[in-house]
């Protein structure tokens, strides 16, 4: 039994690193200037991945990479129906470029994909929606749900890639049925803090300041939804260099992290940590500070696993692990009055 009360699924404590991959299409309705969004997506593409593809095979730690259906194409016709009809961004295709992956690598990723596919050790894909959806607001209907869906199986079938499991774009939990209907096991929780439910541009900035003064991550416990999924809770995502981000140390970001590891350790939890590149940086010299950052962390995770038996799951593993080892039906349902 660990500290909190639940069955111990991780008796020596147990980290999962769940990393972000949408390029152009994360942003795509919030941000106006798609040269900034173009331009950080050809950084990620050129700069970020192959390199923490190589800190992953440095540290032999496996990811669980959340990857938007879209990315999955080397070209398409523009036709991708139903499409959301959200009222405050009616025409949700409208910066699709109909044309192929070479001439529009922000919005194409299928080179991408198999770059990550042939990474060592073997990682885990999970599903982010077709084009990032926002699965909880009014205009993504339950049809346009399970089309985003099915897009998304489609395009999965023609590059070999099966799909583990599912986070909701922006954390935004929505037609949770839908997915369970799809065959979806679980799905990646919220991060709890004050930005829940605000408006995009004002919770970015909380959410900013809420990680930087944030004394600690949180470890976490997966838990049961109402329709019997697994939810995967995230503890810390990675702040962002950019902006006013810059001026905050290393260690301010990897100490949260580092001192969670201890904890969940001492509670028989989990430390999930997220990363989303396309927040992290808008310069090459952030790309590299990044990636130093990363070093540093995953190097501590990598030695807390060689030293202690310290365990590293993809999201799938936890799911896996709490449905077969029976453990689920006996944990605390911990829905904070979710809808769908």
């Amino acid at each position: 039994m660990s500290d909190n009360g639940f069955p111990s699924l991780f008796p020596t404590g147990a980290f999962s690193l769940s990393v972000d991959l949408s390029l152009a299409w994360g942003e795509h309705d919030l941000n106006e200037d798609t040269l900034d969004l173009e331009q950080r997506a050809i950084l990620t593409r050129e700069q970020f991945l192959a390199p923490f593809i190589k800190l992953l095979h440095k540290h032999h730690i496996r990811a669980t990479w959340n990857v938007v259906g879209h990315l999955l194409l080397d070209r398409c016709d523009g036709y991708h129906q139903p499409a959301p009809m959200y009222a405050r961004y009616p025409d949700w295709y409208r910066m699709d470029p109909i044309l192929e992956e070479k001439k529009a690598p922000a919005w194409y990723g299928l080179e991408v994909i198999e770059q990550i596919q042939a990474a060592d050790p073997k990682q885990e894909f999970g599903c982010m929606g077709f084009s990032h959806e926002i699965f909880n607001e009014p205009g993504m209907t339950a049809e346009v749900a399970k089309a985003s869906l099915h897009h998304c199986r489609n395009a999965a079938k023609t590059v070999g890639l099966t799909f583990d499991s599912f986070c909701f774009p922006r954390n935004a939990v929505g037609h949770r049925e839908v997915l369970k209907q799809a065959g979806y096991k679980g799905y990646r929780g919220e991060l709890a803090d004050p930005s829940h439910s605000m408006p995009p541009a004002i919770a970015r900035t909380l959410r900013s300041l809420y990680l930087t003064v944030r004394p600690c991550s949180c470890p976490v416990w997966p838990h049961l939804d109402h329709h019997g999924m697994v939810v995967v809770p995230v503890s810390w995502e990675l702040l962002s260099y950019r902006g006013a981000g810059a001026l905050i140390p290393q260690f301010q970001r990897i100490n949260p992290v580092r001192m969670a590891l201890f904890v969940a350790a001492a509670k028989e939890a989990l430390v999930h940590l997220v990363i989303n590149p396309m927040t992290l940086y808008n310069s090459p010299h952030q790309v590299k500070r990044a990636l130093r950052g990363l070093d540093a962390l995953l190097g501590f995770v990598a030695t807390a696993r060689d030293r202690t038996q310290y365990e590293i799951l993809t999201v799938a593993d936890i799911i896996h692990r709490v449905l077969e080892e029976g453990a689920g039906p006996n944990l605390h349902n911990m829905e904070d009055g979710l809808q769908g």
